[in-house]
């Protein structure tokens, strides 16, 4: 095998470790985007309209109640439990390239 490999380029066989691993920037990139969409949800009313616009499959009525609680656990000093559940939601809602 050690043979073989001499004559291999190994950025291919290294980049598909990475993503099964999911440590390629791609899989990074996607997990930065659901980041700045659960900012945008919890800054804007508007950011929510357009998430539901751009993906129609989305639960909207769990989402403003993730929101909502979100905002109330903030104020309250209480455990960041639907902030955590907000990005688990939209990991199911937008698809990794």
């Amino acid at each position: 095998i050690g043979k073989l490999m001499r004559d291999v380029e190994p950025a291919p066989i290294v980049a598909k470790l990475d993503a099964w691993n999911g440590t390629s920037r791609q899989h990074t990139a996607w997990l930065h985007q659901i980041e700045r969409w659960r900012e945008r949800l919890l800054e804007s009313d508007d950011a929510l309209t357009e998430l539901l616009a751009t993906h129609p499959h989305a639960d909207a009525q769990h989402l403003r109640t993730l929101i909502r609680n979100a905002h109330k656990e903030k104020l309250l000093n209480k455990p960041p439990r639907s902030y955590r559940e907000i990005f688990q939601a939209l990991r199911e809602i937008l698809p990794e390239d």
